[in-house]
């Protein structure tokens, strides 16, 4: 993740790049602001609609631009540039975490899922199971949200959730 190697990647030089970013913070930051494909939409009264909705953007996020592959960097680089791997989760993780956890927040209140739902571990169990499916063989598909919501928060058959 060094200035140099990015411009090498590019196809430029070292002096381009450092007229574009100021810092390596500049450019990760630039970097990571590519990954928000979009902002997440506003609550729509199907709790479990939003969770997946959340869950379908973070899943898209993961496998757009070879996000992965950042978030492997920034956890390398953690003890040199905290900064860096803040920037990502001020800017990726923290929105679409908050935005499941109100979610299932909802889905509580409505009765769709237990009153005793442990609301930090679920938001991390959903979250965290996109990026461990992503490092196993069978890679992350982008159906993978939906399979994962299905096991904490499953539909009945007539269609609506339990």
């Amino acid at each position: 993740m060094s200035l140099e190697s990015v411009a090498a990647a590019a196809g430029t030089s070292l002096p381009s790049v450092r007229r574009r970013y100021r810092s390596k913070s500049d450019l990760v930051t630039t970097a990571i602001d590519s990954l928000r494909i979009a902002e997440l939409p506003t609550p729509s009264g199907d709790p479990r609609a939003d969770a997946l909705t959340v869950l379908r953007d973070l899943n898209h996020a993961l496998l757009h631009n070879n996000a992965m592959t950042l978030v492997g960097s920034l956890l390398a680089e953690q003890a040199r540039h905290p900064d860096l791997l803040q920037a990502y989760r001020d800017r990726l993780v923290d929105s679409r975490r908050a935005a499941l956890r109100r979610a299932l927040e909802e889905g509580i209140r409505t009765g769709q899922l237990p009153t005793d739902l442990d609301l930090d571990a679920a938001t991390s169990m959903l979250c965290g199971a996109l990026y461990g499916q992503y490092l196993t063989t069978a890679g992350l598909d982008a159906d993978w949200a939906d399979r994962v919501l299905e096991v904490l928060w499953p539909v009945t058959v007539s269609g609506r959730s339990r």
